[in-house]
């Protein structure tokens, strides 16, 4: 099975692609495991460049933020030939197998029409936490902007992957993973397998909100983004409506 993992940058989805990659599922191979996990994305390379392609973005300008709306035209024809390069690659590998780059949230349209069966894996944080993470403070409200900007069309383009796959996806919320062990065993249900633990209590940053993000949420109503909390809501909704009632707690 091949699984994709998606979801806004700095949401999580290195945490939940190294799980996945430690627990048999080649996301990607040539790993440098002593660089440790903030220097160690777990991305494999090709798509990335794939979706930088797609998008229409220079490597060596790349900026995370500035690339947030998703792919609207028709896929050209030598791109969707590197795609299914792609999954012959993963095809190619022993078992399981699959990738995670944020941009993908973008390009999923395209992925999904040059990819065998596929599973997802959503992931999302957030929005105040993902806004501590770009540093943007009241002396640069408009990097604050650019970042809810990205999280709710990156999410909303995320929801849109998962809703046309619902047999098929899993939304993650980042915070309820690393807090406690029933996210962890729904991703582990969904996987069909025994999973290995990566988590690590020192590494889960950004639990206090920005101040910036309610004010900036009121001021997207003028615009044409969705409000990140609203987006929020639908992320909350999305994964209850995915999951098993826990009984244990009315016992």
């Amino acid at each position: 099975m091949i699984y994709i993992v998606l979801g806004m940058h700095k949401s999580g989805t290195t945490l939940v692609s190294q799980i996945l990659h430690h627990s048999g599922i080649d996301m990607g191979g040539n790993f440098d495991e002593s660089a440790g996990y903030k220097n160690n994305k777990y991305e494999w390379r090709e798509p990335f460049v794939v979706n930088l392609d797609l998008l229409g973005a220079d490597e060596e300008k790349y900026f995370s933020l500035d690339y947030y709306k998703a792919v609207q035209e028709k896929t050209p024809a030598s791109i969707g030939k590197r795609m299914q390069d792609v999954a012959k690659q993963g095809a190619a590998k022993e078992g399981d197998w699959g990738f995670k780059e944020p941009l993908t949230c973008l390009t999923y349209s395209a992925w999904a029409e040059n990819l065998p069966p596929h599973k997802l894996v959503g992931v999302y944080r957030s929005p105040s936490q993902v806004l501590k993470h770009y540093n943007a403070d009241w002396k640069h409200p408009y990097l604050g902007f650019r970042a809810l900007r990205a999280w709710s069309n990156y999410n909303q383009s995320m929801l849109a992957a998962l809703r046309s796959r619902p047999e098929h996806s899993i939304l993650v919320r980042y915070e309820e993973l690393m807090s406690g062990h029933r996210e962890f065993e729904r991703l582990q249900s969904f996987c069909g397998r025994s999973l290995t633990d990566r988590r690590q209590s020192s590494e889960y940053h950004g639990r206090r909100e920005s101040p910036l993000t309610t004010p900036l949420d009121i001021a997207m109503t003028a615009g044409s983004t969705p409000r990140p909390y609203r987006t929020l809501k639908e992320l909350d909704e999305f994964r209850a409506s995915q999951m098993v009632p826990d009984h244990s707690e009315t016992e």
